[in-house]
């Protein structure tokens, strides 16, 4: 063996290495990078929580403000001390003050209040706490709350929070500064034909919310971090910077994000003013307002860029550590596949024209020849032995032999595990369609498929049986089974055997596609009977020709065969032979499934004697035919001849039978006509009659034999031809005969009759009478006087 030459460049270690430092380089970014991005979320999604909280809380705080104004609206509308200022229609400053005092009180001792009004459309007068005053319609300085007041029968504003600056009085310090409040409205509401009697307008301070929105957004710890509330038209209804009330917000880009999107809540990220901010809303329902907070984007991923320099500090820590542990690992690893290298080099015979230079190339190369040769070795060695083993199977199976202990020894060797000593049953098993599997595959393949045959019938036959199959020549497998001496009747063991049997036809069926006949033998009490029984077993698998392809075959079938004196059906075969001559396809093949139809009820060596004696009739017939044209079939019957020992069943026979007669018919066909055909045989029978008419044993059936046609049919045929039947035909040829001698001769009337195939009998005399008008001797005399009469003349 030749071990190809190693070059050491330690290829196997340099991968190694690559590999563990690829892994875990990988391994660490993929790592790092999942740590990385959950960090990341996690800081983003605790910041938007942190953010809706806030927002939260300012929501609760305005929804709370807004329950506080309602329910004050309310209690205030209801106040005894109340109602004569909205609805009384005649002016008393004295009551009408105390009433606006007392209610100012309340006011101061409510922060959140700015101011309260109190319109009445009677006395069209506004009373203000803010400055405890009365003042006209067209005096009041708040004009925009008349405005809304005025708006009330186009809109419904009762109790809603309506964001308004309003102008600090005159009288305090002149008008040159606001206040941002919340109105809300509280009156009974007009009809379309009625006015409004009066109204109550109550001033929320927006600073209440507004410091609440400071409070809270200096949590974040960023001083570009903004939060602000807008209303559903995109107005700011509170801002930390004043100057930003009620400016409207609507044409930016994430406000219209925020009032386009149908959530209550929501995060996102944007660019305003060229610089991104994480954009987080809540929605309040009650007050139709949004609360926005605007985040800086760098304040969310500024603790990200930390983690992800420290991340990255650390993965290169860890990656240089992967180096170490990849080199430590690799050396590990490499040094036992070095030391098994070195010591192939050692202790082998290397070739050192085949350098390889890779070490998995070179213990693989090795390797491979090792198997090889193994395999090789193997293999030899067991075809070997079941070569060994299926001649020794073979040997006794086809000669005699005395089963001493050599034998035995020999047994033992190749494992055989019959028990000669116990009674044996044969099994043969013939493939179908052989020929076919000859032409299909080669030897090779055909060895193949017999290997696998035999594998398949040592896994279904029961494990309970000890057997031995035998591969035997052409297409027979042979099974010798063991079977137990206890008693067992004949029927109960065939219909055993006969289940493993059809077990093995199905699964070959069925994994191979082969179709295989089974004959169950007989018995075998004896080894030296063997060969005997086995003979008798092949001669009994012939009757597969009678049961067809895949058939079970026991010697029950030897009941049924008839075993009388064996008669051929002469009549079917003149008809057969008939019916080809005058090219008759359908009649040849009815005579001739009716001649098989009683010969199959015979032995297999009666069925082929038939065959082969139809075969050499119909060719000696047909081809002896003269008077067509020596019709030469030599050929298409050398074809039949071939074929007919591997004929497998009776089906097969009956199709090369047929197409034998339709080339027969074929060839007549060319030869002659049907017509011609037919006068063929009649002059036949002419010539015959002619002939032969003075044998007084010539008739219709001697004349059919000789022409080997059935009588019945020449009979009919001679008939239709000439208009007469072939009786009357020789009579009329003897009595012309009969008529010429007495004509042309002097002998005797005996002698005459001898000559034309008659008796001498009163018969004669009757029908020479019948035919000619006169009797034989009158007829006489006038020959004789008409002999004299023409001397005389001459």
């Amino acid at each position: 063996m030749n071990i190809p030459m190693f070059i050491k460049n330690k290829s196997i270690y340099k991968k190694l290495l690559f590999s563990f430092t690829i892994t875990i380089t990988i391994l660490i970014i993929i790592m790092s990078s999942f740590l990385y991005n959950f960090y990341a979320k996690s800081s983003y999604k605790k910041m938007d929580d942190f953010n809706s909280k806030i927002l939260s809380q300012i929501s609760y705080s305005a929804t709370y403000m807004d329950n506080l104004a309602k329910n004050y609206c309310g209690a205030i509308f209801l106040d005894n001390g109340v109602i004569p200022l909205l609805y009384r229609d005649t002016i008393d400053y004295y009551s009408m003050g105390n009433s606006l005092r007392t209610l100012e009180k309340q006011t101061v001792a409510n922060t959140y209040i700015n101011s309260i009004y109190i319109y009445n459309n009677s006395l069209n007068l506004y009373m203000s706490t803010q400055t405890n005053g009365f003042y006209s319609t067209e005096d009041f300085y708040d004009q925009e709350a008349n405005t809304l007041l005025n708006s009330i029968k186009e809109k419904n504003i009762k109790l809603i929070p309506i964001p308004r600056k309003i102008p600090v009085s005159e009288l305090t310090s002149g008008i040159y500064d606001y206040h941002y409040v919340y109105s809300y409205l509280i009156y009974n509401t007009p009809t379309k034909s009625s006015t409004l009697d009066g109204a109550i307008m109550l001033n929320i301070n927006a600073d209440y919310l507004t410091e609440t929105i400071v409070s809270l957004e200096s949590q974040t710890h960023d001083y570009d971090s903004d939060i602000f509330v807008i209303n559903e038209d995109g107005i700011i209804v509170n801002h930390s910077s004043p100057e930003m009330f009620l400016e409207d917000a609507s044409d930016k880009k994430y406000i219209k994000k925020i009032l386009d999107s149908k959530k209550d809540t929501g995060v996102f990220t944007e660019t305003i003013d060229n610089k991104k901010y994480v954009v987080t809303y809540v929605s309040s329902d009650m007050l139709k307002w949004k609360f926005v907070s605007l985040t800086p984007y760098r304040f969310v991923v500024s603790t990200i860029e930390e983690v992800k320099w420290t991340t990255l500090i650390f993965c290169l820590i860890v990656l240089l550590l992967g180096l170490i542990f990849s080199i430590i690992m690799s050396r590990s690893i490499y040094s036992p596949i070095n030391i098994l290298i070195n010591n192939i080099e050692k202790k082998t015979k290397l070739n050192k024209n085949n350098d390889i230079a890779n070490e998995v190339k070179f213990l693989n190369t090795v390797f491979n020849q090792i198997m090889s040769k193994t395999k090789e070795l193997e293999r030899k060695n067991k075809h070997n032995i079941k070569s060994q083993k299926n001649k020794l199977l073979k040997d006794l199976t086809t000669s005699e032999f005395n089963y001493s202990d050599k034998l035995l020894n020999r047994l033992k060797e190749l494992n055989i595990n019959l028990d000669f000593n116990k009674p044996l049953f044969p099994v043969l098993l013939k493939i179908d369609n052989y020929t076919d599997f000859m032409e299909q595959y080669n030897a090779q393949d055909r060895t193949l498929y017999k290997f696998a045959i035999i594998n398949i019938i040592d896994e279904t036959i029961p494990k309970d049986y000890n057997f031995e199959v035998i591969d035997m020549e052409n297409n027979y497998i042979c099974i010798l089974l063991n079977i137990s001496t206890s008693p067992i009747m004949e029927d109960e063991l065939y219909a055993k055997i006969e289940k493993v049997a059809l077990n093995m036809q199905n699964n070959i069926k069925t994994y191979l596609n082969i179709s295989l006949t089974a004959t169950l033998g007989y018995l075998i009490d004896k080894p030296n009977l063997i060969p005997t029984v086995l003979n008798d077993t092949k001669l009994l698998s012939m009757y597969r020709i009678l049961y067809g392809h895949g058939s079970i075959i026991t010697p029950v079938i030897l009941n049924d065969i008839n075993t009388d004196d064996f008669a051929f059906p002469s009549n079917q075969e003149k008809m057969l032979l008939d019916s080809l001559k005058l090219c008759n396809l359908e009649k040849a093949k009815k005579a001739y499934l009716k001649i098989m139809s009683v010969i199959s009820n015979y032995s297999y060596n009666n069925i082929m004697t038939c065959i082969m004696y139809m075969v050499f009739t119909i060719y000696t017939n047909v081809n002896n035919d003269k008077k067509s044209n020596a019709i030469k079939l030599t050929t298409a019957f050398e074809e039949f001849l071939n074929k007919i020992g591997t004929f497998e069943s009776l089906d097969e026979i009956n199709e090369v039978f047929f197409k034998l007669f339709e080339e027969i018919i074929n060839t007549l066909n060319k030869s002659q006509s049907s017509n011609n055909r037919t006068e063929s045989i009649v002059k036949n029978v002419i010539t015959i009659i002619e002939d032969s008419f003075s044998d007084k044993t010539l008739c219709l059936n001697i004349i059919a034999d000789s022409l080997s046609m059935s009588s019945v049919y020449l009979g009919k045929l001679f008939k239709e031809a000439v208009g007469k039947s072939i009786a009357e035909y020789i009579l009329d040829t003897r009595m012309n005969n009969v008529k010429n001698l007495l004509d042309t001769t002097n002998l005797s009337t005996k002698v005459i009759l001898e000559k034309s195939g008659f008796e001498q009998s009163n018969y004669f005399y009757t029908l020479f009478k019948k035919y000619y008008g006169v009797t034989l001797s009158n007829y006489r005399l006038m020959v004789c006087e008409n002999q004299l009469n023409t001397a005389d003349k001459n």
